[in-house]
């Protein structure tokens, strides 16, 4: 793990992260959590995993429907600052992952290994399948990507078209807004051609060369591309009844201007100042706060805490059996790139079962959220 931030004069800062800890006892607690008192701007270490299941193996894979996962070993992760002057952005990213407090530095994260146009379009689109499943807060807070992925952790097909549209604007794309019958979605200009990716319904759509990718265009005037085609992500059994659903969308044949666009909804950056004897936590459901934190921690939580924490509620596993080792890396933004602390798209310690945000509005978001409060 690597951690970096901003020190407004010398300060102390300490990071806190506790294993799986439920039923155990305060001796076994300790053995199960580890500490680093950091005093620089970019700050380094390793933390050795043992056994054969980690968070990652006992999930689902990630696509439209909710998915579940079944273990997580990281149960909290805390960042307290224990000096006496403000620390600036602090910042914690595992084993190079966990690249999103901007939708800039996401962009860049993911399409640095491509120089094809087509394939860094499909990288963003890819990387936005990995990391959103269909449901919605009945607003439009899941219309800023970076909200996306370090707080809800999903979207409909409203919230994800404008996602699509901030993320390949931002990484030099054009874009543009067709017009479809009951759904959303945005084109990206890339090689010569406007090209069909949806992020929502997990489709990519071919031509009948099988190499050329496809426009709304292209698909309302053959629906068989469509057809052909497997609708709605991993998770969905093939059917052919909704594949050809998904054809009959393409049915307008009066769009807008061929340049009309979706307006943007950038803005939010993950970044927060964190003040003499302040804490961030993230954790796992209701966590576990050892030693002398525990009560300290307790009285801290408000009523819309317990609340969220009720909702995002998942049952701990008895002992830690995640295999090998976590390189953990904390930066800044004068040091590199970060990501939000204990991300599980970079670490993260908490996963709720996806099925407990539908409907239930913001106070039911996935992911890192700061906590900031002033210790005992």
């Amino acid at each position: 793990m690597s951690h970096a931030g901003e020190f407004i004069g010398p300060s102390l800062f300490v990071l806190l992260l506790l294993c799986c800890a439920t039923g155990w006892s305060q001796d076994q607690l300790a053995e199960k959590q580890h500490a680093e008192t950091i005093t620089a701007a970019e700050h380094e270490y390793v933390i050795r995993m043992g056994g054969t299941l980690d968070g990652v193996n006992t999930r689902d894979p990630i696509g439209y429907q909710t998915w579940s996962q079944a273990y997580e070993p990281m149960q909290l992760v805390r960042l307290e600052n224990v000096g006496d002057t403000v620390v600036v952005n602090p910042w914690l990213f595992t084993n190079d992952r966990g690249h999103w407090r901007t939708c800039r530095e996401l962009v860049d994260y993911v399409t640095a290994p491509y120089d094809d146009e087509v394939e860094r379009a499909i990288a963003l689109w890819w990387w936005e399948t990995r990391h959103r499943f269909h449901a919605t807060t009945s607003d439009a807070e899941n219309n800023d990507p970076v909200k996306v992925w370090n707080i809800y952790g999903h979207t409909l097909c409203g919230n994800d078209a404008y996602v699509m549209a901030d993320v390949w604007r931002t990484a030099g794309f054009r874009t543009r807004a067709p017009r479809i019958q009951g759904h959303c979605i945005t084109e990206v200009w890339a090689d010569g051609g406007w090209r069909l990716l949806d992020g929502d319904e997990n489709i990519i759509t071919l031509l009948r060369d099988n190499e050329t990718y496809a426009s709304q265009a292209d698909i309302l005037r053959d629906h068989d591309l469509m057809k052909r085609n497997h609708t709605y992500g991993i998770l969905r059994a093939d059917s052919r009844q909704t594949d050809e659903f998904s054809a009959s969308l393409y049915a307008l044949e009066q769009q807008p201007h061929p340049d009309q666009d979706r307006r943007s909804h950038l803005g939010h950056e993950m970044k927060f100042t964190l003040r003499p004897g302040e804490a961030a936590e993230a954790r796992r459901g209701p966590g576990v706060v050892v030693g002398e934190a525990r009560e300290d921690a307790r009285q801290r939580r408000t009523s819309h805490q317990d609340g969220r924490e009720r909702l995002l509620g998942v049952r701990a596993a008895p002992h830690s059996r995640a295999r090998g080792g976590r390189r953990h890396v904390i930066r800044g933004p004068g040091a590199g790139r970060g990501g939000p602390a204990g991300s599980q798209r970079g670490g993260k310690p908490g996963v709720p079962h996806p099925g407990a945000l539908r409907n239930r509005g913001r106070q039911a978001a996935r992911g890192w959220r700061p906590h900031t409060g002033q210790t005992a």
